[in-house]
């Protein structure tokens, strides 16, 4: 650069001394023209190099520039970075503050679930003592019941082929329904105010179907005539079996009229009504004759709403055909069960056990040998008192199966046992063999084990009794068909049992 300076400074100098071609050699107008041409060019790379100067002046500038705004971006982002932080730590703040609260409200809420479970169990326990002292206390009730004497009322039970059976003396009977248990039906009746309650197991057979005079011989056939004829009062006895359209429904009664005879010179024209019916399946016609002529009003009829028809007033016969034939109820069966009253404070209980064949419950078993086995169902009445807490006491129905093994022969005996308690199956009955007197057992011992897991729990204080069942009174050496009878049985001074039971051979 100085050297340019100085070719320039030189090129000058010479110009302004009127220094040109005259003066100068023509080499050194050439020296002079070359250090010219090499000023003018050491001047134009000046420039450029100031140029370039100024270029990177500028380019320095301008990356301070951006340097200085990359600088003042991250300090903004650093900033909000900053503001960003703080409000993340006031959020975490204002968050713990609110998991605190939420916290000391959660132990808040914890202590009184806590207060208020503590409060519910010593309720639930409150209920529970009170629950128990009424079970024990309905429990004292039924277990002086069953250690009572019996009902002292009559039963009037008419057992039927599967249909309810017909219940009397137990109050008035409001609700009488009914159910099949396997051979058995079950009829449970239910008087009027509740207060008495009857279950019955019985295992009529389906009826037969024969001749009416086979099975009612007052049915003749008057000579000439083809029609069998009976007056009511030769089959009375049988009113249940009555039944008409033209005959007034369940308890009620109604007087029939007959046509007045106007014929007053015939005093033997009595006047006749007759009324489609049947008897026993036979249908007919039942056929009333006034008693004198010309009465009117002079039949009656009237349904009691137990055993059937009364038919009254005149002179009643009923007509069929000679063919006729009429269902014969099954009366070669077994029912048993329970009755249960209820007083004011008081339970009284009483069992049943009947049966019927041909000749009635037999009289003596003679003429068998050999074992037999009899199974089915017994019910009954529990109760279960317990003096200490915490252990519950109740009463109730039960059911359970009776198993009883006859030995036949001169010195027969019977013994079995009573197991399957659906109230408990722990317990179970042992009915000690006791020897056959006539038709039949009494005065048996049974053994009561209140727990089967141990033998411990076993005491005897009780008795069974049984009635062994035939169609006929005479065996030929076939075993009776079945047995029912009666058990009661108590453990010490806390359970006490009433049941009844019956058995079909096996």
């Amino acid at each position: 650069m100085v050297r340019l300076m100085l070719v320039v400074a030189l090129a000058l100098s010479l110009a302004a001394c009127g220094g040109g071609s005259d003066g100068l050699s023509r080499s050194e107008e050439r020296e002079l023209e070359a250090l010219v041409a090499a000023a003018e060019a050491a001047k134009a790379q000046a420039e450029a190099e100031k140029a370039r100067a100024e270029l990177e002046k500028a380019q320095a500038e301008a990356d301070k520039a951006a340097a200085e705004a990359e600088v003042q971006r991250q300090l903004q982002e650093a900033q909000r970075a900053r503001e960003a932080a703080e409000q993340a730590r006031l959020a975490a703040e204002a968050a713990r503050r609110e998991a605190e609260e939420a916290r000391g409200e959660a132990e808040t809420a914890q202590s009184e679930a806590e207060a208020a479970e503590r409060e519910r169990q010593r309720l639930a326990e409150e209920a529970n003592r009170a629950q128990q002292d009424k079970d024990r206390a309905d429990a004292a009730v039924a277990f002086n019941g069953l250690s009572g004497t019996e009902i002292s009322g009559a039963l009037t039970i008419t057992p039927k082929f599967r249909a309810p059976a017909g219940v009397v003396g137990a109050g008035t009977i409001s609700q009488v329904t009914g159910s099949s248990a396997g051979s058995w039906y079950v009829t449970t009746a239910r008087s009027l105010d509740g207060n008495n309650i009857v279950r019955i197991y019985s295992d009529v057979g389906a009826p037969d179907s024969v001749n009416i005079e086979a099975e009612y011989p007052v049915f003749i056939i008057p000579e000439g005539q083809t029609y069998r004829e009976a007056t009511i009062t030769d089959i009375s006895g049988y009113e249940d079996l009555i039944t008409s359209s033209s005959f007034p429904t369940r308890g009620r009664a109604t007087d029939i009229t007959l046509n007045v005879d106007t014929d007053t010179t015939d005093t033997t024209d009595k006047d006749t009504a007759r009324f489609a019916g049947v008897f026993a399946g036979a249908s007919g016609h039942f056929v009333c004759v006034a008693t004198t002529p010309g009465q009117a009003g002079a039949c009656n009829v009237n349904h009691d709403g137990d055993t059937g028809y009364t038919l009254g007033g005149g002179a009643w016969t009923f007509q069929t055909s000679r063919t006729a034939k009429v269902t014969v109820p099954d009366t070669n069966y077994m029912h048993f069960g329970w009755w249960r009253q209820k007083g004011t404070g008081t339970l009284s209980y009483k069992t049943v056990n009947l049966s019927h064949g041909s000749s009635g419950p037999i009289s003596a078993v003679s003429g068998v040998s050999g074992i037999a086995k009899y199974v089915g169902p017994a019910i009954g009445h529990y109760a279960v008192v317990q003096s200490y807490p915490g252990s519950p006491s109740s009463h109730g129905e039960f059911t359970a199966t009776v198993e009883l093994t006859a030995n036949f022969g001169a010195t027969a005996t019977v013994y079995g046992s009573v197991t399957g308690f659906d109230v408990n199956p722990d317990w179970a009955l042992t009915l000690e063999e006791t020897a056959i007197s006539g038709g039949g057992v009494t005065g048996g011992e049974v053994s009561w084990t209140i727990d089967t897991n141990t033998d411990e729990n076993t005491t005897t204080e009780g008795t069974w009794a049984g009635q062994f069942h035939n169609e006929l009174e005479t065996f030929g050496n076939q075993h009776p068909e079945g047995i029912s009878g009666t058990f009661h049985a108590s453990y010490e001074n806390v359970a006490k049992l009433r049941g009844a039971y019956g058995a079909h051979l096996q």
